[in-house]
């Protein structure tokens, strides 16, 4: 056990956690809170391409009912129920089976994407009892043929390993839930849900994530109820509650992840609502969701630099959008992925807000942010990692120099990692990160001591063992790959390649060859079209090679006879901004094909657009 006077340097919040007011999360949402307004919209979403409204009363009343459901189908608390999500379906749906599932009492192992081949050995290590998958919406979508092969799959394996399968639209009465109307006088305080309240606690296990491991391989991370308890009790007594800071109507963009749990809880906690959109319809039909971010109107959003640039590039083509859906947004945050100045600029220039900071792990929840940090300390050229919240505590061991590797120590941790040596949450987790103090107490982000992963521009881990897998025939005809997540928003998810290469025939540096470009490129198109056939869709989009430059060049190696990714950053420093950056063609940066841009499509089709004809005649030149 690691103890703190086995660090260099203590940095701690020096307040403490009180304990929260309720005792479980079917509390949390069905007891009065003194500081929450009981006629609260909880959920701002939309159910296919109807816009719901979702209040504390409503769901209440719709999460009881689905206690009556769990109930019949034998569903217990204690069990373990695999909900999957494939990115494309109602995510409405899935938010409130989630959250009747935890507040019952049930485990849910609640993965970012379903990995085919993990997935037999998740049910066996968590000793799954149940699936709920979105079997028959998807078989009504159009297209989507990697996801109806994964419905497939999870059929295959949940008959395999003798499992009880439920679909989320046809085994569950969510429909007729939503569509009723209840009364003013109705009350849940019923007979179930006063035994769910009395025989859950903090220490009720709760969800399961996964995060990829330094193999690869993706960890199985187990929450208990306390954690998020613990955590809106920190964030209320830090003052992150405060409506100039996180106080307000907060956009997701991707729900299975702890980010966005987290402001799930936040929402039923506060009651200010989590406003949640179909993770795949922000890229492939934006025509559809501004309707739905203009009744929105998000005032909080906690994004990956992706998505930032998203709604820049939008805005950038279409400024009327700002007003029509952004008209009110109040505080924004990075995080999930490294910082970017040029968005933070962007967003300064654009919105007049400062580009916030946030860190945390899958392991740890967000423990720093700059949120905390009055006006005086933020700065858009020296960027940190902000304060801590209440009750967390870093540890940072001497690394080299003035780096320290981090460890973190929260009261809202995860309790384990399944299959590994049981982790106490309130011990001192290692990261695996290297930091810097820039000041007294103040972080700046280094990068990973291993780079064993990197994190896409939506905040996603990309883990560098499966690229190597992935592009291996790549591999044998090149010195070494760095990845990046690139910050110009081409319409297209995936990560970014420096390609170093051995040519005595060629100049050293970047090459600008047309004909060495296109052997290379046509490369990596085989391989994307095989990844793409075989990964499943959300895992092929953030992994796939969408960009790249050659170079070269020999790679410097360490003593130990590793590469390191820091003298590659100084030695190619202008490389590594023009593939963050960069569209000219001179530069030797070679995009690779994405797909047809609804995204613009809309910009043309979308009716109160068609009168700038200006604007109409650039995006048909752009789809062309």
């Amino acid at each position: 056990m690691i103890k703190k006077d086995d660090f260099d340097i203590i940095i701690s919040s020096k307040k403490s956690v009180s304990q929260p007011i309720v005792n479980n999360i079917a509390e949390m949402i069905f007891k009065q809170l003194p500081h929450r307004n009981e006629n609260s919209l909880i959920i701002l979403s939309h159910n296919n391409e109807k816009y719901e409204e979702i209040s504390l009363k409503k769901l209440r009343y719709i999460i009881s009912s689905l206690y009556q459901e769990f109930e019949e189908k034998n569903i217990k608390p204690g069990d373990t129920v695999l909900l999957t999500t494939l990115s494309v379906n109602n995510e409405l749906f899935i938010t409130l089976l989630l959250v009747a599932l935890i507040s019952y009492g049930v485990r849910v192992l609640f993965p970012m994407f379903v990995e085919s081949k993990a997935l037999e050995t998740w049910i066996k290590n968590t000793n799954c009892n149940a699936i709920i998958y979105p079997a028959d919406e998807i078989q009504t979508l159009r297209g989507c043929t990697r996801q109806k092969q994964e419905i497939q799959e999870i059929k295959r394996i949940s008959q395999h390993n003798g499992l009880s399968l439920y679909d989320v639209s046809s085994d569950f009465h969510i429909q007729t839930y939503l569509d009723t109307m209840i009364s003013e006088n109705y009350s849940s305080d019923d007979t179930l849900l006063q035994k769910c309240m009395k025989n859950t606690s903090f220490s009720t296990e709760s969800v399961i994530f996964t995060t990829s491991g330094t193999s690869g391989q993706s960890k199985l991370v187990l929450y208990e109820q306390g954690a998020f308890l613990r955590n809106c009790q920190s964030w209320q007594e830090s003052g992150m509650y405060q409506k100039e800071k996180l106080g307000g109507r907060s956009f997701i963009d991707i729900l299975p992840h702890t980010i966005s749990i987290r402001t799930l809880f936040n929402a039923f906690w506060t009651g200010y609502p989590i406003c949640i959109i179909t993770t795949d319809w922000i890229k492939q039909k934006p025509q559809k969701i501004l309707p739905f971010l203009m009744k929105m109107k998000p005032e909080v959003m906690t994004l990956g630099p992706s998505s930032f640039r998203l709604i820049l590039e939008l805005i950038t083509v279409v400024p009327e959008v700002k007003d029509l859906a952004f008209s009110e947004l109040r505080t924004v945050v990075s995080t999930g992925a490294p910082y970017s100045k040029k968005i933070a600029e962007e967003m300064k220039k654009q919105f007049g807000l400062y580009l916030h900071n946030a860190y945390g792990t899958t392991e740890t929840q967000q423990v720093l942010t700059t949120v905390l940090c009055n006006e005086q300390e933020l700065s858009l050229y020296d960027v940190t990692l902000g304060k801590p919240l209440n009750g967390v505590t870093l540890g940072l061991k001497k690394y080299d120099g003035d780096l320290y590797k981090l460890f973190v120590k929260t009261p809202f941790g995860h309790k384990s990692i399944i299959g590994e040596k049981i982790i106490n949450a309130h011990e001192f987790f290692y990261t695996g990160d290297i930091v810097k103090q820039e000041k007294i107490n103040i972080l700046a982000y280094i990068g990973r001591e291993q780079k064993d992963f990197i994190k896409s521009g939506y905040g996603a881990k990309v883990p560098i063992t499966y690229l190597q897998e992935y592009y291996k025939e790549l591999y044998e005809k090149v010195n070494h790959i760095e990845y990046y997540a690139f910050e110009t928003f081409n319409f297209s998810l995936g990560v970014a390649a420096l390609i170093f290469i051995t040519d005595e025939h060629l100049p050293k540096g970047r090459i600008t060859n047309k004909r060495i470009i296109k052997k290379y490129y046509n490369q990596i198109i085989k391989i994307n079209s095989h990844l793409r056939q075989t990964l499943e869709p959300f895992e092929y989009e953030q992994r796939k090679i969408i960009r790249f430059l050659l170079i070269n060049s020999n790679v410097f190696h360490t003593l130990k006879g590793t590469i390191s990714s820091s003298a590659l950053e100084i030695q190619f420093e202008d490389e590594i901004y023009d593939i963050l950056h960069t569209n000219n063609p001179k530069s030797g940066v070679q995009n690779l094909p994405y797909f047809k841009s609804v995204f613009l499509m809309f910009l043309i089709q979308y009716t109160p657009l068609r009168q700038y004809k200006l604007r109409r005649l650039l995006m048909k030149i752009l789809l062309k």
